[in-house]
Formats: structure tokens, C-alpha cells, sequence
């Protein structure tokens, strides 16, 4: 009789697991219930027996029993309800004990929110004033600027003016003799 094989695939929804945890038990405990076939991966249909008594005996394993304490009932992983000394806490629950912590926690985060809030609000007016200055800043250098230029066309019309003047000045010193003068001037 020949075997019958499925894919993976078909084995996770028949043995009702995620796909990742059937490739986990095929390349481990259902090793040698694999073939491959083109490079694809099946599984004997037989191994689904195998993984039925397999996951049964590790349910029974993991599952433990609660322990009764002075009415009240605790699991034994729950190490926070734990009676010490013989005191039983009636209200301690391991829900009860969770959203306390839950709880704490939230007023913590929002007790850190509200100080970023106002921090925020500090950078904000910091920023506004700081954008005020800039402005402010650049209308002065704006004006400077106008100056500036203002300036540099009154000292070129001032040296265009007293170049003029100089040479004004040498114009009229300067004789104006005819050729005849040059020639026969007298010498010391």
C-alpha cells in the first residue's frame, strides 16, 4: 500500500497549528515522515496520528493544578499572591494585581506626557521670540544695507568732485607759453 502525502500547508490546517510551527515539527520531531517532491515539501498523512499524540501528552504536561489556600484560590506560577507567614491577602487576584500595575503604569506615563507637553509649550514661545528676532534683524540689516550703498554713490560723487577740483587746480598753475618761450626760456 502506497503512502498518501498532503503539504504542509493542508497538514497545519488538519492538525489546526500556524504554518510555522508545522515546518518546526516537520524539520524536527516529524523528520521522518518528510519527502520532498520538486523541491516541495510533503508529509506523510499518518504523521497527523503521530502530532495527535504527541501535542495531547504535552497539553497533560504543561497543564497544572490550582492550590487551594484559606479559600482562596491561587495558581502556582502566580508567585505575587503567594501567602507569607499564613497572611492571605482576600483581595489578591492576578488580575487585580495586574491592572494595579497596569494602572501605576499609566499614571507614570501620563505624569511624563503632561512634562513633555509643558517643556513643548516652553519651545514654542522660546521659538516665537526667537523668530521675532530674526525679523526684527533683518530689517536692520536691510536698512544697513540701504546705507551702505547710499554711501558708496556719495564717496564716488565726493572723489569724482575733488578730482575735478585738483585738476582745476594744476590747469591754472600750469602757464601756457607759446614754443618760442619753451625754447629760449632762461636758465638759473
Amino acid at each position: 500500500m502506497e503512502k498518501e502525502y498532503i503539504s504542509i500547508r493542508e497538514f497545519a490546517e488538519r492538525a489546526n497549528i500556524s504554518r510555522q510551527r508545522a515546518y518546526k515539527l516537520v524539520n524536527k520531531r516529524l523528520q521522518g515522515y518528510c519527502k520532498t517532491i520538486d523541491n516541495k515539501k510533503y508529509i506523510d498523512i499518518s504523521a497527523l496520528e503521530e502530532f495527535h499524540k504527541f501535542s495531547s501528552v504535552d497539553k497533560t504536561h504543561l497543564q497544572q493544578p490550582t492550590v487551594h489556600v484559606e479559600h482562596t484560590y491561587f495558581h502556582p506560577v502566580d508567585k505575587i499572591c503567594n501567602p507569607i507567614d499564613g497572611i492571605v491577602d482576600k483581595s489578591c487576584t492576578p488580575v487585580n494585581k495586574i491592572i494595579d500595575l497596569f494602572n501605576k503604569q499609566l499614571e507614570i506615563k501620563d505624569s511624563q506626557l503632561e512634562s513633555k507637553d509643558k517643556q513643548i509649550e516652553t519651545k514654542d514661545i522660546q521659538l516665537a521670540k526667537k523668530d521675532e528676532q530674526i525679523f526684527e534683524l533683518q530689517s536692520i540689516i536691510k536698512s544697513l544695507q540701504e546705507q551702505q550703498v547710499s554711501l558708496t554713490k556719495s564717496l564716488a560723487n565726493s572723489q569724482a568732485l575733488h578730482a575735478g577740483t585738483i585738476q582745476e587746480h594744476i590747469e591754472s598753475k600750469i602757464e601756457k607759453r607759446s614754443l618760442w618761450s619753451w625754447l629760449f626760456r632762461k636758465r638759473n
